[in-house]
């Protein structure tokens, strides 16, 4: 908390994903869930390969002009976007990360087409509270 609050807007903008991350207790390091990585890794392995068979880069490389090739919202998508752009003063630089990180979603779940729940989970994951740091 106190480490972020001397951030400026601007470099925090340069961040596209801010989670709390709570402390693991003791007794969960060694349980199975936290220690079953296998499927994570697979997911994320796929995930790679898939970025890279479309695109020849990762969603966080993509460059303005490549976002509007491969990143396509669906119009509900694109309203919610220009909501949560006049209502959260989004910047250029933020709008880009948010519709990157909504492609990296839609790739999780095997959607072509960025929809209204991926744009929403990539805002929360954007705009924590800064209490919640």
């Amino acid at each position: 908390k106190k480490y972020h609050k001397k951030l400026s807007g601007p470099i925090m903008d340069r961040i596209d994903i801010k989670i709390n991350v709570p402390r693991i207790k003791g007794e969960k390091v060694f349980s199975e869930t936290v220690r079953n990585y296998k499927d994570i890794i697979d997911k994320i392995s796929y995930l790679k390969e898939l970025q890279f068979k479309r695109q020849n880069k990762f969603n966080s490389e993509l460059n303005p002009k490549e976002i509007k090739i491969y990143c396509k919202l669906s119009l509900k998508a694109e309203d919610l976007l220009k909501k949560s752009i006049d209502n959260l003063r989004l910047s250029l630089r933020a709008v880009d990360k948010i519709i990157k990180t909504a492609r990296t979603i839609a790739d999780f779940e095997n959607k072509e087409i960025i929809d209204t729940d991926h744009i929403a989970e990539a805002l929360q994951y954007r705009n924590i509270e800064e209490d919640e740091l």
